[in-house]
């Protein structure tokens, strides 16, 4: 995501030292320049998705072959947003501005979606407004449970009592029962102990 809109961006620069006007001399159509940052920008991204992937199978996680390739592949497409975002700056903004106002965009964005912190902290407002940010299906792909309730079963999943996870997510007690007994219902489980273990077996924790 960062790496493909800075990327993107990266055209502030270009422009900066002039390659607008040398490129306006030759045949190539703008459209198609554009374009041309657009997959750059992207086989960025592709670099940092190959990297994880190794990681990952370096530190035990496995996954079958088809299913690599059709979610890094799903990622390297998805990413295309982000690198026309970037570029989109790159044009409208000096060079020294671009990059930084890209990544300033996007780790809001990934602060709002809940990267960084629990959802159940933020207002109800932002919490309605976390299911449309990039970040939030990282972290709550697909998972039956809404960002609130994932982090109160979360919270609740060592054993802590009700009031302890209101304390924990500066929640009210009957907002933090209700949300339990919401996600044990999505669950199909029988008490929050087993809604926790549903949600942790499927990743959604």
């Amino acid at each position: 995501m960062i790496a493909t809109a800075t990327g993107g961006a990266q055209v502030a620069i270009e422009r900066a030292l002039g390659w607008s006007r040398q490129l306006a001399l030759t045949p190539l159509h703008p459209a198609a320049y554009i374009l041309i940052e657009v997959i750059v920008s992207m086989a960025l991204g592709a670099v940092s998705v190959i990297v994880v992937f190794v990681l990952a199978s370096l530190t035990g996680v496995h996954a079958p072959l088809g299913t690599l390739i059709a979610s890094g592949l799903l990622v390297i497409l998805t990413s295309g947003v982000f690198a026309a975002f970037g570029v989109m700056l790159g044009y409208l903004l000096p060079a020294e501005n671009a990059i930084q106002v890209a990544s300033m965009v996007l780790g809001i964005l990934s602060l709002i979606g809940g990267l960084f912190v629990p959802l159940a902290i933020w207002p109800d407002t932002l919490q309605t407004i976390a299911p449309f940010t990039p970040a939030y299906g990282t972290m709550h792909g697909a998972s039956p449970l809404p960002a609130r309730e994932t982090d109160v079963l979360r919270a609740a999943a060592d054993g802590a009592s009700v009031d302890e996870v209101g304390a924990q997510l500066y929640l009210s007690a009957g907002t933090v029962r209700n949300r339990l007994s919401s996600a044990i219902g999505k669950t199909n489980a029988r008490n929050r102990a087993d809604a926790a273990r549903i949600a942790s077996e499927n990743g959604w924790l």
